[in-house]
């Protein structure tokens, strides 16, 4: 199941205070996925994990959070050579 979030993001441009949508999107284990980028025999790939890591905080409120690593997922080549690599957020889509 893909999940969007829609938040805002403020910033100042010119003096101007100016507000832009922003879309997130969350993957899940076992769906299917390419890169976003339109690139020769680019493979569809399949979810496999979204590895997150503990990191040291400073501040109370975010000490013990965890940070997103990437979205891990594995693919088979035309030969059949199991592949896997940990890829952003921003550089995947999902596959209708």
């Amino acid at each position: 199941m893909l999940v969007y979030v829609s938040y805002f993001v403020y910033f100042i441009h010119n003096n101007n205070l100016i507000r832009q949508d922003m879309t997130m999107i969350y993957f899940q284990a076992g769906e299917k996925v390419r890169l976003k980028k339109a690139i020769p025999n680019r493979p569809e790939m399949i979810v496999d994990s979204i590895p997150k890591a503990r990191m040291p905080r400073d501040s109370k409120e975010e000490k013990g959070k965890s940070v997103l690593l990437g979205v891990k997922c594995f693919w088979f080549t035309s030969n059949g050579f199991y592949q896997e690599k940990t890829f952003s957020t921003k550089d995947l889509e999902k596959v209708k």
